[in-house]
């Protein structure tokens, strides 16, 4: 073997070995590296890298899922939900409905101006309540809060008076917000606007939209 093949084994075998010593760096460092998709399966939080380890991670990943699932539902819901013509307006509501077991009017200090005084419309009917506000300065009624609490009154999706707590979760999910046990909450994506279901014994008694009224 002359001189110049000599030259060319050692270059050939230093790069090898270059070769192999890069290729077991990158070994050792995958396999110490924590398989974040896995850690996330798992719900092994200690295995997560530190900058992701969060609530979001374990908790808010599923109820969002699950929220982004069920809340078109829920909005069309709270925006239109009733199934009975009522009206959009006192004078509309009347027409409709005919004249109601009792009415209030109620003067109220409007927050952006304190000397222009609205007006809150109280309708009862038997197992329906309308509750309206009136801005005096253009006219406008907006509705603040809607009861029902009679069948006789159709809700959409059949969530009627007299439906089981098992129904309305079935149709709308699991709610957003409890007060106590008898007591679903469900808001609009905006987070203006809230539907309450009250239950006695898994039964519905009461579905109560509540509006924000800017």
């Amino acid at each position: 073997m002359n001189t110049h093949q000599k030259i060319g084994l050692i270059i050939s075998t230093v790069v090898l070995l270059i070769a192999l010593l890069f290729a077991v760096r990158f070994i050792v460092i995958n396999d110490h590296e924590p398989d974040v998709s896995r850690a996330h399966e798992d719900g092994n939080k200690e295995s997560v890298p530190r900058k992701l380890q969060t609530p979001v991670d374990k908790q808010k990943v599923p109820v969002t899922a699950e929220k982004n699932t069920f809340q078109p539902k829920i909005d069309q819901f709270i925006w239109d939900g009733l199934d009975f013509k009522l009206g959009k307006t006192k004078t509309e509501i009347i027409r409709n409905l005919g004249t109601p077991k009792s009415f209030k009017v109620r003067k109220i200090e409007n927050r952006f101006d304190p000397e222009q005084i609205d007006k809150i419309y109280e309708l009862y009917f038997d197992g329906l309540y309308v509750g309206i506000y009136k801005v005096t300065k253009y006219g406008k009624e907006i509705f603040l809060a809607i009861t029902v609490t009679s069948d006789k009154y159709k809700v959409k999706l059949g969530l009627n008076v007299g439906s089981s707590k098992e129904n309305v979760v079935k149709i709308l999910g699991e709610p957003q917000d409890k007060d106590g046990e008898n007591v679903y909450i469900y808001e609009d994506s905006i987070g203006f606007s809230y539907v309450y279901f009250h239950f006695e014994e898994g039964i519905l008694q009461k579905v109560n939209w509540v509006f924000y009224c800017n």
